[in-house]
Order: structure tokens, then C-alpha cells, then sequence
């Protein structure tokens, strides 16, 4: 009896084979192109890190920025300089007796020049004047 059954209903066995065929088949395309996407998603937040570390390196490479720091030198009386040191690439530098203006004057130095900090020590050493102790690498 279950064999005249299956004969009888073939066709609609097919059927639902094949509907269940299609919906097997449209649920991989969703996942499919969802999983497009993200990987677009992901190169193009790479080409974008890409771009960005080039531009980076453009900076970094800069000959002029040894000129730059050069400011260090000028941005203050020279009474106030303690030291400055400047050695391949690598500067250091104390400043003592400063004001809030000049404290302020070369914090903005600092960071408009394309230099890695490698040490920043600011000290209050009476009232309303600082010490600075800065190294920087480029």
C-alpha cells in the first residue's frame, strides 16, 4: 500500500522535492551575498588603511622635518633653554623657567611636527612657571 501511495502521489512528491530544492538553493544565495558584501566591506576598510599608511610614510619620510625641529630652539628665550640635543633622528630637549605661554607655545610646536614622543615631563617648579623635559623621534 505505502509503494501505490508513492505512485500515485509522484508528481507532488516531485513538487515538494523541488520547492524544498529552491528554498535550500535561495537561502545559500542570501548567505552567499551576505558574505559578498562583508568581504567587500573588509577590502575596502583595507585599501583604506593601505592609503593611510602611505600617506603616513610620505610624512615620515619628510627631509625638512630635522628643520622643523629646529623651532624648538627659537620658540623661547635662550635663558630658558637648558639643553638641546638634536642626534640622528632623535631630539632632546629641557627647558626650565617657563610661563603658561610659553609652555602653551610649545605644546602647539609639538603638535603640528610629524614626531613620535618618546618622553614628555612637565614639572611645576614655582608658582606659575614650569620645567619641560621633551625627546622625540622622527
Amino acid at each position: 500500500m505505502n509503494l501505490m501511495m508513492i505512485k500515485r502521489f509522484r508528481n507532488e512528491l516531485m513538487v515538494l522535492v523541488a520547492a524544498l530544492f529552491m528554498l535550500l538553493a535561495l537561502g545559500y544565495k542570501l548567505s552567499a551575498k551576505g558574505y559578498v558584501a562583508d568581504q567587500q566591506q573588509e577590502i575596502q576598510t583595507t585599501m583604506e588603511e593601505i592609503s593611510q599608511v602611505v600617506d603616513l610614510k610620505a610624512v615620515w619620510s619628510d627631509k625638512n622635518i630635522d628643520k622643523t625641529t629646529d623651532q624648538f630652539k627659537t620658540i623661547v628665550v635662550q635663558n630658558k633653554i637648558q639643553s638641546f640635543e638634536k642626534r640622528s633622528k632623535k631630539m632632546v630637549a629641557k627647558y626650565s623657567d617657563l610661563d603658561v605661554k610659553d609652555l602653551n607655545n610649545i605644546a602647539k610646536q609639538l603638535f603640528k611636527t610629524p614626531v613620535q614622543i618618546t618622553q614628555l615631563q612637565i614639572q611645576e617648579s614655582g608658582k606659575e612657571k614650569f620645567t619641560m623635559e621633551l625627546t622625540c623621534i622622527w
